[in-house]
């Protein structure tokens, strides 16, 4: 299966999963079934209630974490980011447990198989939700972790701590958080402050582990020393800070924003391996290039030149730069990595036709 963004679905896509109404109603209402072919008026109706992408079926079984655990997820996170918007107090056991347990099944699903790499394209979710935008954060940060030799209790304090990163926005009004125009300098040192004031939710409890509060209060600091709130640099910043503030700025230039659109997948790793030494760690950087496919096997993708390819396999020392299959003529295959002869063709996106039934 392959995510699909609202704007690419066409009829004839086949469903992968079901599609039902709002997560966040108490009652849930079935819109399509899964194995649907979609339609024109299909389609009109995910429009109308806002869903902004579906999976489709593609022959691929390759999800990271399933509908049910994607849900389960946006839920707890929406949990703890009300307890603190609503009582601006430490948060309670039951609510901690609840995120542990998450952060765990997260864990258990991404590290199960050293092999797994993340399909990025299927993180996408082309809307502004902040709960979205911390699950990817965080199955971006422990397959990172992983890569790097975290073991099984530091991942799942990672993925605590990039559940929460920006649990500190609850205290920032609103206005600024979805401004649509650049924010003035005063604006934006009251939006700086999240970090610190999430941290604070965290060291209050002494339920949580204190490199989840070091994590919370660093991921804006960059390599250089050049970030907020400490200015801190290098190894000085704390390791999940250096992971988070990785998996946090692709997530944020490939999702949409009030003030702009989302940027390609290729064009946020091609920011994030240009930002090595100034804004990240060289090592995560590597281990997020060793962990990430933005596009994955099988995967239809269009060319610069105007062909069309499949991947076949990807290169993870730049995985911008894939073997793929030339779709008719002779099936030449192509190593975008390795051969110099092809160092002007670049991946477009995907070419989502190959799924119409």
């Amino acid at each position: 299966m392959i995510y699909v963004p609202q704007f690419k679905l066409k009829s004839g896509m086949e469903l992968a999963c079901d599609i039902e109404l709002d997560s966040k109603m108490k009652s849930k209402a079935l819109l399509f079934k899964k194995g649907t072919i979609l339609t024109k008026d299909n389609i009109d109706n995910l429009v109308k209630f806002g869903i902004v992408g579906v999976y489709i079926e593609d022959g691929r079984n390759n999800e990271i974490l399933d509908y049910k655990l994607r849900k389960e997820s946006v839920f707890a996170i929406k949990k703890i980011f009300d307890v603190c918007e609503n009582t601006h107090k430490i948060l309670d056991e039951n609510s901690i447990k609840e995120i542990e347990k998450i952060s765990e099944k997260l864990v258990e699903n991404i590290s199960k198989n050293k092999g797994v790499t993340v399909g990025i394209s299927d993180l996408q979710t082309y809307d502004e939700d902040t709960y979205l935008h911390s699950l990817s954060v965080t199955v971006i940060s422990i397959a990172i972790g992983a890569e790097l030799g975290l073991d099984k209790q530091q991942l799942c304090n990672l993925g605590v701590c990039a559940l929460m990163h920006d649990i500190g926005k609850v205290e920032i009004p609103i206005e600024l958080i979805s401004k649509p125009g650049k924010l003035t300098d005063i604006e934006f040192d009251i939006v700086k402050t999240h970090a610190t004031l999430g941290a604070n939710y965290i060291i209050k409890n002494d339920l949580l582990d204190k490199e989840i509060y070091l994590g919370i209060i660093s991921h804006h600091e960059k390599y250089d020393g050049s970030g907020y709130p400490n200015g801190l640099k290098k190894n000085e910043i704390p390791i999940f800070g250096r992971i988070i503030t990785v998996a946090d700025v692709y997530d944020a230039l490939t999702a949409k924003r009030p003030y702009r659109q989302p940027i390609k997948p290729f064009e946020a790793i091609e920011y994030i391996m240009g930002g090595v030494g100034t804004s990240f760690d060289y090592d995560v950087v590597k281990a997020f290039l060793r962990k990430i496919e933005p596009y994955s096997v099988g995967v239809h993708v269009r060319l610069s030149d105007g062909r069309k390819g499949i991947i076949m396999k990807v290169n993870h020392e730049n995985p911008l730069r894939p073997i793929l299959k030339i779709v008719g003529g002779d099936g030449e295959v192509l190593d975008l990595l390795s051969d110099s002869s092809l160092k002007n063709i670049v991946i477009k996106g995907i070419d989502y036709n190959y799924l119409i039934k």
